[in-house]
């Protein structure tokens, strides 16, 4: 189950994350401070990989952020 879209205020503004659940081919060089990039949208890596199966994949959530008018 992914969590749903949520909003926080931050600094006066309305930050928004829209979570995602990852996988790709095993590689052994992914870690969390590392972004993913998918057409152009950019995503940072929130949780660390963890492996599927055999190394078969990684699975890992990301999300990107939006800011949307400032509360004053």
């Amino acid at each position: 189950m992914l969590p749903s879209r949520g909003e926080k205020l931050a600094d006066g503004l309305s930050i928004a994350t829209r979570p995602a659940r990852v996988r790709i081919r095993y590689r052994n060089d992914i870690d969390a401070s590392m972004r993913v990039v998918m057409g152009d949208r950019v995503m940072q890596i929130v949780s660390a990989p963890a492996e599927i199966g055999n190394r078969d994949g990684l699975e890992f959530m990301a999300e990107d952020y939006s800011t949307a008018g400032g509360g004053g």
